[in-house]
């Protein structure tokens, strides 16, 4: 666990419907394996929480209305940098798989007793955590001894291919002086560059300062061009 005690799973849950809200904080107020955190009620604040309060495992319903439906706001938490197990409620009518690629760990089909939930919460948060720590980076290097031969198509090809099967993917260009990636993406000249990285220590909010996002869903950490800033 990053928070909490060794035996605590930290809950976060995303719910607009107050009965069902109320249900869960009764389901979970008798027991001491599961702490819930807060109860976000609106979609459009609930990766803002996440941020906020790093929970373990996120309970989204996926029945969720306003500006931000339930589904969406599960695609929008597989994307997040900081990657949270995901926990969606449902009801037969509305039937759901888990599919870690899209960013649902389980599903909880209502109604559910407290022995539900808890069993279904600590076992995503398991299964999360164990592969979590047995998962390893890998760097993808695309090079070619000249310019001109489609290496930035490629390796721009690539990460989107990684990020649309649930990969965590960062497109870096190494090119400091002469990338092509940030002219491919069309970033804005005054975009966060790789450059303004600190010199002595970095640390991962450093990280993500410079990283610009891409519609398809890919990060990027990319160089200025020389000449970016230069008035012709």
């Amino acid at each position: 666990m990053a928070n909490g005690t060794a035996d605590e799973i930290r809950l976060l849950l995303v719910e607009d419907v107050p009965q069902v809200a109320q249900y869960i904080r009764n389901l979970l107020s008798g027991q001491s394996s599961i702490k819930l955190l807060d109860v976000v009620t609106d979609g459009t604040k609930a990766v803002r929480q996440v941020e906020q309060l790093r929970p373990d495992v996120v309970l989204v319903d996926s029945l969720l209305q306003g500006r931000l439906k339930g589904m969406a706001l599960v695609d929008q938490l597989r994307r997040l940098d900081h990657v949270v197990p995901v926990v969606v409620l449902t009801v037969p009518q509305n039937p759901i798989e888990p599919s870690p690629g899209r960013g649902i760990h389980g599903v909880l089909s209502m109604p559910f007793s407290g022995f539900d939930l808890n069993s279904k919460v600590s076992a995503v948060n398991g299964e999360f955590h164990q592969s979590d720590s047995e998962r390893t980076g890998r760097i993808v290097a695309v090079f070619a001894p000249k310019g001109g031969v489609g290496k930035t198509t490629i390796a721009f090809n690539f990460a989107v291919a990684a990020s649309h099967i649930g990969q965590r993917t960062v497109l870096i260009d190494g090119s400091l002086q002469f990338g092509d990636l940030r002219a491919l993406l069309k970033v804005a000249v005054d975009a966060p560059s790789i450059l303004d990285l600190p010199t002595d220590r970095i640390q991962e909010q450093d990280l993500r300062d410079v990283l610009w996002r891409d519609p398809s869903g890919v990060a990027s950490c990319l160089p200025r061009r020389a000449w970016s800033s230069t008035r012709w």
